[in-house]
């Protein structure tokens, strides 16, 4: 038996054990990154009115976030449909 096949099939035993382990860590990955999110909402809360119109967001964008469900992607929220961004143009 080569290396390369020896290799190979050392790698296609440890396959299932590192797709269970990838299964296990998705939740704490999706944990982390909620916490994240929250982490920066709380900061672009700590801007100033015209900080944050210079992001492109107002202040009601973070009222409206935080009455949204923790585990909502905040990052979502912030996204603008192009009939709201050409409503707020004029």
């Amino acid at each position: 038996m080569t290396l390369v096949a020896a290799a190979t099939i050392a790698l296609a035993r440890l396959a299932p054990a590192a797709r269970a382990a990838a299964r296990a860590a998705a939740p704490v990955k999706h944990l982390a990154a909620m916490w994240l999110a929250q982490r920066d909402l709380n900061r672009l809360a700590g801007l100033s009115d015209r900080d944050l119109s210079d992001v492109g967001i107002t202040r009601g964008d973070l009222f409206d976030i935080r009455a949204s469900r923790w585990t909502a992607d905040a990052t979502r929220r912030l996204q603008i449909d192009p009939e709201t961004a050409a409503r707020r143009v004029c």
